[in-house]
């Protein structure tokens, strides 16, 4: 059985606009900070959403009856925590939980968790709880229901071993509480007989309290669970009821607050450090710079990486299991935040970053999450973006959604390796045969770190393009190829220059 969560707190806009307008039904404009949360299900009756494809990037609208072909069936629900309350979309319409006796979160919250055990979806704000059971559709106050009381204002959670983790309360944010095995309304720390699977915490287990804040949990099996922290890095190894204690992985970076963080088919833990940049960890070994210089990378992304203010934004990562890469985006803390922030895509068979940026606000990624499902259009990687759209990537598409692809790609610099200028004589292009075509653009400079000025430029067409004469000179050589046409693509298959030495370097203004 899988179960799926996905969250995303896009802009302050109705659920009824935000997912195509629907439902008429839909709660009342000007919620902020919608929460967008992704079940699927095993044989859930009736309970589930299908998602139509609309031209261009699929946009995820329109709920339909459905129902499991078989036990072994998943089926999909979307729901969504937006002014603090919890909407289900049902079979034609929102169904909201905002009655007075319904539990609720906190409308302001910055970072709503949210993990999915035992067939119920939990979901906290670091101030109240609350359990979604979508078999029969009921939202309650998640709470002890024996001698124990729930621990108040965690920020973190997840689920290790069985047991429900809460981590990071507002007192002591060093602090973490475990339930008691496969229980989690059970949170008798001090039971009159001691167990192995009773409840257990920081203050009461042989493992102390975690040596560093607590920034993020990450359950990578059933023996080891990091504790990504302010300044280093540690694992819980077995349980701590049977002698589990905390083991060091790093003291050099910690790692970002919230759920920056990923694994590969192989395991391999992806993150985004505390002191910026990503990391790649083996499970149980040091952590590895990945976002560097090393082995071609451009070093210009490291520093952009390295930059990214984490008092403005939170992280999120996904793996894309179809382009084999890391997701990594930014998330604003703001809901109205007009700033577009990069993402990046880490292309592992080539070892490569790439740059992706919306072209407008509403584009802006709020949330990525690596799906799955029975159907090959299930498995896929979800975006929740800013205007309450989930979105996919559609390699088809001709725009981001009606918004120009702004798709351009630098190569360069082209240089002698002596104290002598180049000729780019002539470029022969290669271009997908079936998309568009593309413009380029030729810079010299002076310096192998700056483009310079440009010398040249003129356009390649789809399919094989001709040998066109360049004939510009200069220290150090670039080629920019773009398309910035509504309703257009290119791909580029090969890319061929002329390139002859010349005489001394000169010295330009």
């Amino acid at each position: 059985m899988t179960l799926l969560l996905l969250l995303a707190p896009p802009a302050s806009t109705a659920l009824g606009s935000t997912y195509g307008g629907d439902f008429a039904s839909a709660p009342g404009t000007g919620v902020k900070r919608p929460e967008y949360v992704y079940l699927g299900l095993e044989a859930l009756d009736n309970q589930g959403v299908s998602g139509n494809k609309v031209p261009q990037v699929a946009k995820w609208r329109t709920a339909s009856a459905v129902t499991a072909p078989g036990a072994g069936s998943r089926l999909r629900q979307l729901a969504a925590v937006a002014g603090g309350n919890l909407h289900v979309q049902g079979i034609s319409s929102w169904d909201t939980f905002d009655d007075p006796t319904d539990p609720t979160l906190d409308a302001g919250a910055v970072y709503t968790w949210g993990f999915v055990h035992n067939q119920s979806l939990y979901l906290g704000d670091g101030l109240s709880y609350m359990v979604y059971d979508p078999r029969d559709g009921t939202l309650a106050k998640w709470e002890s229901t024996g001698a124990g009381a729930m621990p108040e204002k965690c920020r973190l959670a997840t689920v290790y071993r069985g047991r429900v983790v809460l981590a990071r309360p507002a007192s002591q944010p060093q602090n973490w509480y475990m339930s008691a095995m496969d229980e989690p309304t059970i949170w008798d720390f001090f039971p009159k007989v001691i167990t192995t699977d009773q409840a257990v915490f920081g203050n009461n287990a042989p493992a102390g309290l975690c040596p560093d804040i607590i920034n993020t949990l990450i359950p990578h099996n059933d023996d080891m669970l990091i504790f990504g922290c302010d300044s280093s890095i540690w694992r819980l190894a077995g349980d701590p009821m049977e002698g589990g204690s905390f083991e060091r992985l790093s003291d050099s970076t910690g790692i970002a607050f919230g759920k920056p963080w990923c694994k590969d088919p192989s395991g391999v833990i992806y993150f985004f450090g505390s002191k910026g940049g990503v990391y790649r960890m083996h499970p149980g070994g040091a952590p590895q710079y990945l976002s560097d210089n090393r082995d071609g990378q451009d070093v210009s992304v490291q520093q952009r990486l390295a930059s990214i203010d984490l008092a403005v934004y939170r992280i999120e990562m996904a793996w894309d299991f179809e382009r084999q890469g890391l997701v990594v985006v930014q998330v604003p803390y703001e809901p109205l935040a007009t700033a577009v922030p990069l993402a990046y895509f880490w292309d592992s068979k080539n070892n490569a970053w790439w740059e992706d940026e919306p072209g407008v606000v509403g584009l802006t990624p709020y949330t990525v999450r690596s799906l799955d499902g029975d159907l090959p259009g299930d498995r896929r990687l979800v975006y929740g973006c800013q205007d309450g759209w989930l979105r996919e990537v559609d390699e088809s598409a001709t725009s981001d959604d009606g918004t120009a692809i702004h798709a351009e790609v630098t190569l360069g610099p082209l240089a002698s390796g002596l104290d002598v200028e180049i000729m780019l004589n002539r470029a022969k292009a290669v271009l997908a045969r079936e998309q568009s075509g593309c413009t380029f653009e030729v810079y010299a400079s002076d310096e192998p770190n700056r483009l310079g000025r440009m010398v040249a430029q003129g356009e390649f067409t789809a399919g094989q393009n001709p040998r066109l004469s360049i004939r510009k000179r200069g220290a150090f050589m670039w080629l920019l190829l773009r398309n910035t046409r509504t309703g257009e693509r290119f791909a580029l298959e090969e890319l061929a220059v002329d390139v002859r030495r010349m005489g001394l370097r000169k010295v330009r203004s």
